[in-house]
């Protein structure tokens, strides 16, 4: 079967997944395409194209047949394998029924003698039946059919036909002498064209010549495609929406003929400074309505707006990564990073990775501010519950407060309950305890001898005091002394590791209270004793 207009009008193109250098097995037609058994028979020879899709790079054109298996054989003619079989690797690639260069120049190049055309010897001999001709003037050539021009009907399977004067519309024609300049169909007549018009019959058009005539608006109407490819052989790929100027200019993206969402370059005019001409994107209801805005963006600023009627109005999301995620803002000065840290708290650090030295960290248990941060505040600052919160662990201590004045202490008769005096055998107790001078191990080993010394109390020694006189942990008890102890911590996100540990400490206030109580105690003594000893005294001297 010979390959006709009718099978090279009709767009024939399928997708293959096979490989090899053999015959290929076709997968089927490509969306808005025939498939090749649709318009070849079994072994017909046609020019083919296949373009490689997963492998750019592999490509063949040449001469094929379709065999009783649905493969296709190839005989290339040219290819990336110069010009031999390629041997393409499994996944796609399109297969296409296209005229190509090489293929014209066999067709042109291949001639037949008289004799190779099988009865032609016969028909010649026969000659024409007699009665299909009317009149007949060989020194023009010229035939009359059917009884007369209006009637004549011209229906060979292929001849060439010339004259010298005008063929009318109602038979073919265009009503001019000469069809230069218009282009030949395959319809009716030669200005009406058929479903499709042969490549070969427009220049200057590429493969828009070869597209359903009602796929392509020229000026006006519409173009219904299943798909729509901007892929230049070299150079940028430039497509363009415009409108006048304050009207809007638009791409519409639907569902089932529906538009659900709008890209738009919105209707304000252009007022100079760069303003007007702003963008939109728009989200429509199911029913196409418009439901509002989702992003605008100012063309003279760059500002950028976003609204939610139900959700986050904005979402980062990283994938294939439990690290961080976070928003970058940026002004010639510097920039700044803000989000989500490790999955489990929220950071603003000088670089993407706020895992590591961030300013500032937030969690459902902890507020952390980076060590290298200093902290101001134009206010002043409470907890968000009364007496509920300690500033500083046992593990984690202020180095030193500095303050105007000294701090208030709650003493509101209202608050206590089980008032007396001091115990005398609590006051006796203490009477053990030792103000001593001592430095820092830290600082010593920091400072060396140009550690500072200092005076006070050391809470193992007053424990021992009051504990021995008293019972094991009544300086516990009695809140003059503090033991506190913690977990180990292991290194993660930048924060070294901390050991298990203990420390002890004591409440000065308390202790200072229970010092001028035994003070008042032993100057009362003192006192009375005095005041004995000068009564024995007058008694004496009377």
């Amino acid at each position: 079967m010979a390959i006709t207009d009718w099978e090279m009008a009709d767009l024939v193109r399928e997708v293959c997944l096979d490989a090899g250098a053999g015959p290929l097995m076709l997968g089927g037609p490509l969306p808005g395409y025939r498939g090749f058994a649709a318009a070849i028979s079994v072994g017909a020879t046609f020019p083919y194209v296949i373009q490689g899709v997963v492998d750019p790079g592999q490509w063949e054109a040449g001469r094929g047949t379709i065999d009783p298996g649905g493969r296709l054989v190839r005989v290339p003619h040219a290819s990336s394998a110069g010009g031999a079989a390629v041997d393409f690797v499994a996944g796609e690639k399109h297969v296409g029924l296209a005229l190509h260069a090489d293929w014209v120049a066999r067709v042109e190049g291949h001639g037949h003698g008289i004799d190779a055309i099988e009865g032609l010897a016969a028909a010649i001999a026969a000659g024409p039946a007699g009665g299909a001709l009317t009149k007949v003037d060989d020194a023009n050539v010229r035939l009359t059919l059917g009884g007369g021009a209006a009637t004549a009907l011209l229906t060979p399977a292929s001849i060439s036909v010339s004259w010298s004067g005008q063929l009318a519309v109602a038979r073919g024609g265009t009503g001019a002498a000469s069809l230069t300049g218009y282009v030949k169909g395959n319809g009716a007549a030669a200005m009406s064209a058929s479903a499709t018009i042969p490549a070969s019959d427009i220049s200057g058009l590429g493969s828009m010549a070869g597209q359903q005539a009602g796929a392509v608006a020229i000026s006006g109407g519409t173009a219904s495609l299943s798909a729509f490819s901007l892929a230049p052989a070299a150079g940028p790929a430039h497509a363009v929406v415009s409108a006048v100027n304050g009207q809007s200019a638009a791409l519409s993206l639907g569902t089932g003929g529906v538009e659900m969402w709008r890209v738009e370059r919105m209707a304000s005019a252009n007022s100079g400074g760069n303003a007007g001409s702003d963008f939109a994107l728009r989200r429509m209801d199911d029913g196409g309505a418009a439901l509002g805005t989702a992003i605008a963006i100012s063309r003279a600023s760059g500002a950028i707006s976003c609204s939610a009627s139900s959700a986050p109005v904005l979402s980062a999301a990283r994938t294939g990564s439990n690290f961080n995620c976070c928003f970058a803002a940026q002004t010639s000065a510097g920039t700044l990073y803000f989000g989500n840290a490790d999955g489990t708290r929220f950071a603003i650090g000088p670089n993407s990775n706020l895992a590591v030295s961030p300013y500032l960290t937030a969690s459902a248990t902890s507020f952390a501010i980076g060590a290298s941060v200093e902290t101001s505040f134009a206010s002043g600052g409470r907890p968000l519950t009364d007496n509920g919160l300690a500033w500083g662990t046992a593990a984690h201590r202020w180095s030193t407060i500095y303050a105007a004045s000294g701090t208030i202490n709650t003493s509101d008769a209202r608050a206590k309950c089980d008032v007396g005096v001091a115990d005398s055998a609590l006051i006796e107790a203490w009477g053990a305890v030792e103000w001593q001078r001592y430095r820092f191990v830290e600082a010593v080993a920091e400072k060396g001898e140009d550690a500072r010394w200092h005076m006070g109390l050391v809470a193992q020694q007053v424990r021992d005091a009051i504990d021995q006189r008293l019972g094991d942990g009544a300086a516990v008890r009695w809140g003059l002394v503090c033991h506190d102890s913690w977990e180990a911590v292991p290194a993660q996100d930048g924060v070294p590791a901390r050991a298990a540990g203990d420390r002890w400490g004591l409440r000065y206030d308390e202790c200072f209270a229970l010092e001028a109580v035994w003070q008042r105690r032993a100057i009362a003594r003192l006192e009375a004793r005095l005041a004995l000893l000068e009564e024995a005294s007058g008694h004496a001297g009377g």
